[in-house]
This record gives C-alpha cells, structure tokens and sequence, in this order.
C-alpha cells in the first residue's frame, strides 16, 4: 500500500465535500495542507483521483459503486493495476499486481494512520 500512495501526502484535519454527491455522485475529501482525493461512481461507474498537497495528481483510477455503499475502485501505477474494495464499514481489501490480497479492518485501517479518511467533518472544500 505504501509504493501506491507514496505520493499522497495528506495532513492536517480532512473535510469532506459532498454538495455535488446528489447531484453528480461526487465526493472530495480535502485536507488541511491541501491534498484531496475525488470520488465518483457511487451510484455506478466513475473516476478516482489523489492529488498531493502541491496539486501533482499521484494516483488515478476507475471506480464501481455497489448499492449497499461499498466501492471498488481500480487504480494504474506504471501499468500496475491494483484493485481496492471498500466495505461500508470501512474495511479494505487490497488486490495487488501480482495476486497478493491484504486484508485491512477498519482498526487497522485507523492503527496505520489513515483513519482521517473515514473521519473528515462534512463541509466545502476550497
């Protein structure tokens, strides 16, 4: 996970703007330094987009939004595909490139320093 995200270096506290979620599907979290990650497809298919808090876009990829809130969002690096499944309760399971599945509960998620992104306050980004 870590080589994926290399790039992403967000800090500070995360807002989550959903005013177009209804009207669009999109969700941007943003954070304090600037860094966002921009969410659409949860009603469908869609795009995912991490940029870094100077604007660079680290990461890119195809998203599938499932009914029951869940998403699988498809990221490339260098021709590597990894596929992350997002349960609604925010575990993750991770397909990496070469097969490998990594398993992350929502503790886990939280223990490795990511859980600002399940607990941005809802807001506008700028």
């Amino acid at each position: 996970m870590r080589r994926l995200y290399h790039c992403f270096d967000a800090t500070g506290s995360c807002t989550r703007d959903i005013t177009q979620f209804f009207s669009e599907g999109v969700v941007t979290d943003c954070w304090q330094n600037g860094a966002r990650i921009t969410l659409s497809g949860f009603q469908g298919t869609g795009t995912a987009a991490l940029r870094n808090s100077r604007g660079k876009t680290c990461l890119t990829g195809t998203t599938v939004g499932h009914p029951d809130a869940s998403i699988e969002i498809t990221y490339r690096r260098h021709k590597r595909h990894y596929l992350i499944a997002r349960t609604p309760n925010g575990a993750f399971t991770v397909t990496c490139p070469n097969g490998k599945v990594e398993n992350y509960s929502p503790a886990d998620v939280k223990a490795a320093g990511c859980g600002p992104i399940a607990d941005c306050s809802f807001g506008a980004c700028p």
